[in-house]
C-alpha cells in the first residue's frame, strides 16, 4: 500500500514539472519590458499594419531622387555700344570711322553647343529646357530689339539670357557656337517650332537661317547690315537634298576666368563697325557673310576669324 502511494506521488511531481517546461516555453516567445511587462512585438506603437506602413514611409523619406545634384542656372547677356546699352529708340553717335550717328532697326542671334568648365577643367554641356518661344533642342535665340523707335513692327518681347540645367559644383568659363547645327539650318522655317519659326531669321534665297541679324540706320538715311550665315552652299534644301557649305560660319566663342552664371557677357556692337563709313552713300556697311564682299573681313576678324581673338563678346566686369 505504502508502495502504490508513493508511486502516486512521483506520477504527479513528473506531471507537474512537465506542465511548468510547456508554460516556459510559451512565455519565451514573449518580449519583456524594463517593467517585466509583456509587450506585443510585432507592435512598436500600433497594429502590423500600422508598423509595415511606418517602414514604408521611411524608406520613401531617404529615398534620393537626385534632384539635389543639379541647379538651374541663368547665363545673361548685354549689347552695348561704346559702353551704353544697345537698343532700339536710341541714337548712338561716333559709330564707326566716320563717327556717324545711328539707330538700330533688328539685332537677333542665335548659339547652340553650349557648355560651361567647372572648377576641375572639364567641359560641361549646358541642359537647354524646350520653353516654346526662345530654346528649344539645345538652340537659343537673344533677341534684342522691341518694338521702338526705327524697330516699329518688332514685338516687344526680348530674350538676353540662357536658361539651363547643370550639375551641382563651381564654374569658371562657357563656351558656344554662333548660329545653328547644320542638321536644323535647312528646314522650312514655317514647320519649324520656335525659336526656328521666326522669319526675320530665315535666309530664303540661301535656303537656311540667319544666325546673327544686325542692321541699323544712320541719321542720313543711309542702311547699313550685317547678316551672317552657312555660305558658298550646294545643294536644293527645298529638294530635299542635303546642303554642303564650304563656309558655315558658325564661329566659336569661349570666355573663361569667371562665374558665367554671375557676369554678364557682353556685347560690342560698337566693334562690328569701326573699320566702316557708315554715313555716306545709300548704303554704309553691307555683309551677307560672302567672302567676296568688301566688307565682310573686317567683321569676320571681329567674330573671331584668322589669327587674332574675337572681340565681339567678352565678360562685363
Amino acid at each position: 500500500m505504502l508502495r502504490k502511494n508513493v508511486y502516486i506521488i512521483l506520477l504527479g511531481l513528473t506531471l507537474f514539472a512537465c506542465s511548468e517546461d510547456v508554460q516556459n516555453d510559451e512565455s519565451s516567445d514573449e518580449v519583456m519590458n524594463a517593467d517585466g511587462e509583456d509587450v506585443d512585438e510585432t507592435d512598436g506603437s500600433g497594429s502590423p499594419e500600422e508598423d509595415e506602413q511606418n517602414t514604408d514611409e521611411n524608406l520613401d523619406e531617404n529615398v534620393d531622387d537626385g534632384s539635389e545634384m543639379f541647379r538651374d542656372i541663368e547665363i545673361s547677356f548685354e549689347a552695348l555700344f561704346n559702353n551704353d546699352t544697345f537698343e532700339c529708340g536710341v541714337n548712338y553717335e561716333n559709330a564707326g570711322r566716320d563717327g556717324a550717328s545711328i539707330s538700330p532697326t533688328i539685332f537677333q542671334f542665335y548659339i547652340h553647343d553650349i557648355e560651361v568648365e567647372n572648377s576641375s577643367g572639364d567641359w560641361i554641356a549646358v541642359d537647354l529646357p524646350d520653353d516654346g518661344v526662345w530654346q528649344k533642342d539645345g538652340i537659343v535665340l537673344l533677341d534684342f530689339d522691341k518694338n521702338t523707335g526705327l524697330c516699329s513692327g518688332m514685338t516687344d518681347a526680348t530674350n538676353k539670357r540662357i536658361a539651363g540645367i547643370v550639375p551641382q559644383g563651381d564654374y569658371t568659363g562657357v563656351r558656344f557656337k554662333l548660329g545653328v547645327p547644320a542638321e536644323k539650318n535647312n528646314l522650312d522655317f514655317s514647320l519649324s517650332e520656335a525659336p526656328l519659326n521666326n522669319s526675320l531669321m530665315f535666309w530664303g534665297w540661301m535656303q537656311g537661317y540667319r544666325y546673327l541679324r544686325l542692321e541699323f540706320e544712320a541719321t542720313s538715311s543711309t542702311y547699313s547690315l550685317i547678316h551672317m550665315g552657312a555660305t558658298s552652299c550646294t545643294g536644293n534644301a527645298f529638294a530635299g537634298e542635303v546642303m554642303d557649305c564650304e563656309y558655315p560660319n558658325r564661329f566659336p566663342f569661349e570666355l573663361t576666368g569667371e562665374d558665367p552664371f554671375a557676369t554678364l557677357i557682353q556685347i560690342n556692337v560698337d566693334e562690328m563697325l569701326l573699320p566702316h563709313d557708315l554715313g555716306s552713300g545709300n548704303l554704309g556697311l553691307v555683309c551677307e557673310a560672302e567672302r567676296y564682299e568688301p566688307d565682310c573681313p573686317d567683321v569676320f576678324k571681329v567674330l573671331g576669324e584668322g589669327l587674332g581673338e574675337q572681340t565681339f563678346m567678352e565678360w562685363s566686369l
